[in-house]
């Protein structure tokens, strides 16, 4: 065998019989991991092992995001804020875990984003409606990540299949007012205001029908409350076998081996 060349053949040394390997196969290199279809938590070596990397990865993402939230919402010397990277972060933060759940980070969309709030944030749908979650996910996620802003008016009419799941709010005009916190806890509301925009306009007037009042401070904790509280999807992953099978899955995307 010349460099990295194998050669399929065979050959007997004594007793011994000898194999060469086709060419091209990959030998393992270090400790083999041993893939138990049976275990819930592979590829990961035990359940164990799985909670203990869970414990790890969940606390590396709170702090994180911890620490992304104070830079955003800190002030500058002009009294500035960074509304809409703190947004992105809440939403996205929030799209992870939601993934998580789902047991996919590569597929996951809204439908996971509904089904996370509904059981880990805001179960009665209060503070969280669905209306309100889907125009936070489809009017600000999706136009912040490619635009870097929403529009300054969104007409919901215009999301396409998403549109079909609204109900009361299928066809408003919204404009948005994103502030740091509310007074009345209330993390996302939608209100009807009739007007045009005033301070950013073309030629042409910009009528709306509703505004949407985002309170990134209540979102930011309700995020993190959703891992974290008693009954959140911390707790729960250590509870379900399954939740842990769809962790494991997650991971494997992520770190891909």
């Amino acid at each position: 065998m010349h460099g990295s060349e194998i050669i399929c053949g065979f050959a007997m040394v004594g007793s011994v019989l000898f194999v060469k390997l086709p060419r091209l196969c990959l030998l393992p290199i270090g400790p083999t991991v041993h893939f138990d279809m049976t275990n819930h938590s592979a590829p990961f070596m035990s359940s164990q092992d799985l909670l203990q990397f869970a414990d790890k990865f969940l606390e590396q993402r709170i702090r994180t995001f911890r620490k992304d939230m104070r830079v955003c919402l800190r002030a500058n010397a002009s009294e500035e804020h960074a509304y809409f990277p703190a947004l992105m972060a809440c939403v996205t933060f929030l799209d992870l875990f939601s993934g998580l759940y789902a047991g996919t980070v590569k597929q996951h969309g809204l439908k996971e984003f509904l089904v996370y709030m509904e059981k880990f944030v805001d179960a009665s749908k209060i503070h969280y409606g669905t209306d309100e979650v889907i125009i936070l996910y489809e009017a600000f996620r999706h136009k912040i990540a490619h635009l870097g802003q929403p529009y300054f008016v969104y007409r919901t009419f215009d999301m396409g299949n998403a549109a079909s799941r609204l109900y009361a709010g299928s066809k408003l005009s919204l404009t948005w007012t994103v502030c740091k916190r509310r007074r009345n806890y209330c993390p996302i509301e939608i209100r009807a205001d009739n007007g045009q925009l005033r301070s950013l306009t073309p030629s042409w007037p910009v009528p709306f029908d509703h505004r949407m009042w985002i309170s990134i401070e209540h979102i930011r904790k309700d995020a993190i409350n959703s891992v974290t509280k008693k009954g959140g999807y911390s707790q729960f992953l250590k509870q379900s076998t399954n939740a842990q099978s769809n962790f494991a899955k997650c991971m494997t995307s992520i770190f891909p081996q």
